[in-house]
This record gives C-alpha cells, structure tokens and sequence, in this order.
C-alpha cells in the first residue's frame, strides 16, 4: 500500500560508515561527480576559499538537493547535515563531529538500472574527476611548493627569486603572469658583471689583472657563479692577489678546454666531409660504368 501512495526509493550514502574513523571512499567519490553539476543545477551552493589563492570553490550546500539524469531517468541527491544536539554540547564548545551523508531518489521500476549501471557511474566518475584534479595540483603545484612555502611564511611584500637551467621544461602554470612576473636570462659572464662581483667579494674597482680578465671573458665562456667561486676568500692565507690569480688561471683553463673541444669539432666536420666526398666519387663511378654498360 505504502509502495503506491510512495513509489521512490531512498538510497542513503553516509560519510562515516559505523564506528570507522575513515571518510568513506563511496561518499567522496559522490561527493566529486555531484561537484560537477550543483554549480549549475543546484539552488543552494556554498563557497570556500582556495588557500593561497585569490579564487573561490563553489559547490553542493549543506541540505540542499540536485538534480541528474541517466538514460532518461530522473534521480534526485540531497546532501543532509545533522548539527549536533544541545546534550553534545561539552564546557560551552559545540562537538565539531557534524554528520553528514547524501540521499538518492529514484522510482523504484528503475532500481535496477540505478542500483547497478548507474551507480557504477557516478562512482566511475567521481574516481575519473578527482584523478584529473588530482593530475592538475601536481601539475600547477609540482614546482611551486618552495613559492607557496615562501609566501606562507613571509609578511607583506615579498621578492622570490627563482633560478633554473632548463626553462623550457617548466610548467607553464608556474612561469605565468602573477607568479613569475619577470623572466630575466642569466648569461656567460662579461666583463661588467664581473666588476660587480669583484665589488661585492672583494670590495675591488680595479686592479692590475682587469684589463686581462677582461680579454679573457672575451675568449671564453665562463657563468657569473663560477666566476664569484674564484673570487671567494677560502682561508686566511688568500688575499686579494691571489683570489685574481686564481681567476685568470680558471679563465685560461676554461680558454683552452674550449679551443681545445673547437679543434675536435672542426676535425669531425672536416671528417665527416671526406668521407662525404669519398661517397660522391663511389656513386659517381657507379652509375658511370652503368652507362657504359648500357652504352
């Protein structure tokens, strides 16, 4: 009798499942595919802010209902919260153990189809969305874990600077506008550059071996850090001489590696040109004595 006055059938989805400490893995699957359609469906949204971030999140309010659809049936999911009751009340601080589950309705000449198909993919669905959001985190936040960590614990304006070797590979979603703002490409060392390294290591403007150093970053490639190695104070006994000494030693070092890796190219081009040369003339013989044959 009941059956024809109500003829829905109610499946209820808990968050906590008896005395399980654990979320239920059912419920936050539910929970996903439920977030995709209660931003245009649902009447009742609630928004929370994204930690270190500027946006906000909507999704399905507490008590709150949103329609879905599947193979032409129409269900109905209600999310349900139960405030805790005055006798949970302990020393005038309200018990936060809030309980919450989601309720499905559905007439029951399709409890088949939705007890099985359907079911199968809301729960299919959730995984699916919460894999793809899951990729996206690692994606926005795989290098930005040192930008996040260092807003979270300065005050204020802030300056983060950020240094690699392979740009190209970065996530774009970190080297966007409003994270990186700007882009600066740290060459070899000039001559400039380092005049201001010798400043700031060794508090010199000028000096007897400048000119020289100076044609040596002409002649070779040396990076800024490099540079800055040589000219560090490493024990009591090197002073400002020596830390130029041991400059121009490097620089006449990295002068000769590098012709040296020049000649060894040089010779593999004028190889590699022999060889092709020999090739030409083996080719042209061959389709020489071709002719003749044929002639």
């Amino acid at each position: 009798m009941m059956s024809l006055i109500f003829p829905y059938v109610k499946i209820s989805f808990h968050e906590y499942s008896g005395d399980s400490f654990m979320r239920s893995q059912l419920y936050e699957n539910i929970q996903t595919y439920l977030s995709v359609n209660s931003t245009t469906l649902a009447q009742k949204l609630k928004a929370s802010d994204v930690k270190d971030s500027k946006s906000m999140v909507l999704s399905l309010d507490d008590n709150s209902q949103v329609p879905d659809q599947f193979k032409g049936v129409k269900l109905k999911w209600i999310s349900h919260k139960i405030d805790p009751t005055a006798s949970s009340l302990r020393w005038g601080y309200p018990n936060s153990d809030d309980k919450r589950y989601f309720t499905l309705s559905f007439h029951r000449r399709h409890r088949e189809l939705i007890t099985t198909a359907y079911l199968r993919h809301v729960l299919e669905e959730g995984k699916r969305i919460a894999l793809k959001n899951r990729k996206r985190k690692l994606y926005t936040n795989g290098s930005t874990d040192i930008y996040r960590s260092g807003k979270s614990t300065c005050g204020g304006e802030r300056l983060i600077v950020f240094t690699t070797n392979y740009f190209d590979k970065l996530d774009p979603a970190l080297i966007r506008r409003g994270r990186m703002d700007k882009h600066i490409e740290l060459s070899y060392c000039g001559f400039g550059a380092f005049k201001v390294l010798a400043k700031n290591y060794l508090d010199v403007e000028s000096h007897d071996l400048f000119s020289k150093i100076e044609c040596l970053l002409g002649e070779t490639e040396m990076t800024p850090a490099d540079v800055a190695e040589n000219l560090m104070v490493n024990s009591e006994e090197e002073d400002l001489d020596e830390c130029m000494k041991n400059l121009v030693e490097a620089l006449e070092k990295a002068k000769k590696i590098k012709a040296k890796e020049e000649e060894e190219k040089l010779l593999e081009k004028e190889k590699e040109g022999i060889l092709g040369t020999k090739d030409a003339v083996k080719c042209n013989g061959l389709i020489n004595s071709i002719e003749e044959e044929g002639g």
